[in-house]
């Protein structure tokens, strides 16, 4: 049977952001800065000091690492199966996994009360693993219809 650029596409897109969602969790969701007042943000610049960091993973029990494995789980199985309804768990995946990451981990990265207590002009910032995440599962929601789709013709071609 000829290549289906759509379908190909499509799951390499899925695929990749799987993966990514799964990287993530590795990466750190935070950092914590103090004293943010005297430095200017400039390029090359001394920055502020780095007092703490935080990984993404513990913040939700990596629950997003779990999302990218059961996503690669189920791209496989719609591939080997050819049953194209078992890709529109993708949806669900990739919206669990956005919804973690604004619901659960942006809030905790928020978290900087006990920094702000024991030094003045604390601050926080958003590290790539948050990006990451966040990017993963945008990357499983928009890839997951077009692929769902692909499938579904190629299954209905084949008939």
């Amino acid at each position: 049977m000829a290549v289906s650029w759509p379908l190909l596409a499509s799951g390499l897109l899925v695929i990749g952001a799987a993966a990514a969602l799964i990287v993530s969790q590795f990466l750190d969701l935070r950092s914590v800065k103090i004293d943010t007042v005297g430095y200017i943000p400039l390029d090359g610049a001394v920055s502020a000091p780095v007092v703490a960091t935080d990984k993404l993973g513990p913040t939700h029990s990596y629950l997003a690492l779990a999302i990218g494995i059961v996503a690669l789980i189920v791209i496989g199985a719609a591939l080997l199966s050819r049953r194209w309804q078992l890709s529109r768990l993708l949806i669900v995946l990739g919206g669990a996994a956005l919804a973690i990451s604004v619901l659960k981990d942006l809030p905790a990265a928020k978290e900087i009360h006990r920094f702000e207590l024991a030094y003045k002009d604390a601050d926080w910032d958003l590290e790539r693993g948050f990006w990451l995440q966040v990017g993963g599962a945008i990357g499983v929601l928009v890839g997951a219809l077009p692929f769902s789709l692909a499938l579904r013709n190629r299954a209905r071609a084949a008939r």
